[in-house]
């Protein structure tokens, strides 16, 4: 489990950008790991991956 803050250098990206950057895959493999459930976003599951995030906010991800 990856549990990380947004720092300001990365707000205003997209969720699947930064669980890319985090979880070292692909962009279409984080894609596959936001909408099967395995992204959190302030301890809400989150099922879009082009959301942006904001600074200090917690994002979670479970690569099981």
């Amino acid at each position: 489990m990856i549990e990380e803050e947004i720092p300001s250098a990365l707000e205003g990206e997209r969720l699947d950008r930064v669980v890319s950057l985090l979880a070292d895959v692909t962009r279409s493999e984080a894609v596959v790991l936001v909408t099967g459930g395995h992204v959190t976003v302030d301890g809400l599951p989150a099922m879009v991956g082009k959301v942006r995030l904001r600074a200090g906010q917690q994002l979670g991800i479970d690569e099981t």
